[in-house]
């Protein structure tokens, strides 16, 4: 049986139960840009502690910072989709804020 896999851009994102977290596809994109957190927390005008905390699951960016993630990180609509999704799983949901 083959087994699907997630890709953003050119990096494959592997799946935990079923599901892609958010965390580890904010990490995979962060890479894929050849950025660390200081640059990507930079770009998007927030500290690099809310950074750390979206890509170790402690929280969840809001809608505003996803939209300066989306052109951080040039997503395609495909790409996007997929990355709105994760961010907007009730399952994710840990807790929000303004960063």
């Amino acid at each position: 049986m083959m087994r699907k896999v997630l890709m953003i851009g050119r990096r494959p994102v592997s799946r935990k139960f079923g599901n892609v977290q958010f965390s580890e596809m904010l990490r995979a994109c962060i890479a894929d840009a050849g950025m660390n957190q200081s640059s990507l927390s930079r770009e998007l005008g927030i500290t690099q502690a809310a950074v750390c905390q979206y890509c170790n699951s402690a929280r969840l960016p809001s809608k505003k910072i996803l939209l300066r993630m989306r052109s951080v990180f040039e997503f395609d609509d495909k790409d996007w989709t997929r990355f709105m999704h994760l961010a907007s799983s009730p399952s994710a949901r840990v807790l929000e804020g303004d960063e």
